[in-house]
């Protein structure tokens, strides 16, 4: 027994289409999805190119001993308002490596 389909007609059938205009007008949309395709990568490489001029490549190197300030974002404080907070922290030295941290 199949549930999906009438009982009549378990079988699928070939249907031909005589509608030249439905063909025509399904090879004109192939057509355009294939350029829209061609567009989108183009543009993808476009705003690729133009997002890495912005962004530097290199990534920071601290010494030890260096000073460097530190951003308040991610520290807990007994502020009541994240908004009010400091938004750095105070000139802070390096005692140790530990590891590199990537920044945009």
């Amino acid at each position: 027994m199949v549930y999906s389909k009438h009982p009549t007609n378990n079988f699928p059938t070939a249907v031909e289409v005589a509608n030249l205009a439905a063909e025509i007008f399904i090879k004109s949309l192939m057509e355009m999805q294939l350029v829209i395709q061609e567009n989108i990568k183009a543009v993808e490489s476009r705003m690729a190119k133009s997002y890495d001029k912005s962004v530097s490549k290199t990534t920071p190197n601290f010494n030890v001993e260096d000073w460097v300030i530190v951003r308040a974002d991610h520290i807990k404080t007994k502020h009541r308002s994240m908004k009010l907070d400091l938004k750095l922290g105070g000139k802070f030295k390096i005692k140790c490596s530990i590891g590199y941290v990537f920044m945009n």
